[in-house]
């Protein structure tokens, strides 16, 4: 059937996994003959926006970063909520059984009246793109999550999680109905062409792609790779991304005397072109929700070396457990030594774990999970 779907989102613009995931679905959903809509109500901190065609609609409602470079834009001035209000009553008002998809909880809060007015005849679906635990231990700006997971996200037609774990420690925490509650993954990015992302272990590069957060704990990486080092010399790892641990990084890096065999490289958008001249990638976070550049990591054909830090991470690697290590920089390097040492054992690997992904978290797959969801719903209307 094809109708009006709504995304609002908290960022347009950049390279982040939410925005990424809400473009792919737009441009998904539009090319079934569905009219897609999207709201972006900022743009991430240290990215520009720029529109363009596109098989959607994309509407921001302000050009900068109103929910971590100036939160007070967001909790004191209404404005926001009011050109949003605005907006997306316009859409509404002409659309044809229309299904509104919040992809950040903290959106709510911008938009609460029409969720209340609307009620009745629309379908809203609320999204949370981050795992469980990080929902209960959430601090600073992210501390709004859990009251509004708990006390607005109900009143919603359904809550979204990556996971059904995640939805199951959920309903358990806040005595939310299970019902109320699902699990959709999200899909293998397009960029990655599938039949041709093939494995090769003829490489001396291993790497990591992501933030320069503390929570990626990559000084872990670091440590490890110091201590095998020694062991394979013509091997280098880089590091992918940027961010505010990056200071403490290079401190590291020198004061191991490893300046030659770690780099920072920065921000990259060929994120392919590392995946596939890595000889495995590596992930040594706390906590993730699902963590996409492992997915990613994976079906490009190069293994990734997880910390098993979430239900998430296990299931994208229920075919390759061995691959998953404790939070242990001893056990990592070991891992890391031991497939360096076997490249065939760690060409297995990849197989299973590319067939994984493909098999579960294709497209294709993850589309008709969402118009499976959108037929119950109607339903219940």
């Amino acid at each position: 059937m094809n109708r009006d779907i709504i995304f609002v989102t908290h960022h347009l613009g950049g390279l982040g996994g939410v925005q990424r995931v809400v473009d792919q679905l737009a441009e998904s959903f539009a090319s079934s003959g569905n009219r897609v809509t999207v709201f972006g109500c900022g743009v991430q901190s240290g990215e520009s926006y720029q529109k363009i065609p596109k098989n959607y609609e994309e509407i921001l409602l302000y050009p900068q970063d109103i929910f971590f470079q100036k939160p007070w834009i967001f909790f004191q001035e209404k404005f926001i909520t009011k050109k949003l209000e605005k907006n997306l009553i316009q859409v509404l008002e002409k659309a044809k059984n229309p299904i509104v998809i919040l992809a950040n909880p903290i959106v709510y809060l911008l938009m609460e009246r029409v969720i209340k007015l609307y009620s009745n005849t629309v379908i809203f679906i609320g999204q949370m793109h981050s795992s469980a635990d990080f929902v209960f231990d959430s601090k600073g700006l992210y501390s709004i999550y859990p009251y509004i997971i708990k006390n607005k996200y109900p009143k919603l037609d359904k809550i979204l999680f990556l996971s059904d774990d995640y939805s199951k420690k959920i309903s358990e925490v806040y005595q939310i109905p299970l019902k109320k509650l699902g699990a959709i993954a999200n899909p293998l990015p397009r960029y990655i062409n599938i039949s041709n992302s093939g494995t090769s272990f003829n490489k001396s590069i291993i790497s990591f792609v992501g933030r320069l957060d503390p929570v990626k704990q990559i000084d872990h990486i670091i440590l490890a790779f110091s201590k095998i080092q020694q062991y394979f010399p013509d091997i280098t790892l880089e590091i992918y991304g940027e961010g505010g641990e990056r200071q403490k990084l290079e401190s590291l890096i020198k004061s191991l005397s490893l300046e030659e065999f770690v780099k920072l490289k920065g921000r990259t958008s060929k994120v392919l072109e590392v995946y596939q001249k890595s000889y495995f990638t590596l992930l040594t976070s706390k906590s993730e929700a699902f963590p996409m550049s492992v997915v990613e990591s994976i079906v490009a054909g190069t293994p990734a070396i997880t910390y098993n830090c979430s239900q998430g991470v296990e299931e994208i690697q229920s075919a390759t457990s061995e691959l998953l290590v404790n939070n242990s920089i001893e056990e990592l390097a070991d891992k890391m030594k031991f497939y360096l040492q076997n490249p065939h054992q760690l060409e297995e690997l990849a197989l299973k774990g590319k067939k994984h992904i493909i098999d579960y978290y294709s497209e294709d797959i993850i589309l008709n999970q969402w118009y499976q969801l959108f037929e119950e719903l109607d339903k219940g209307k």
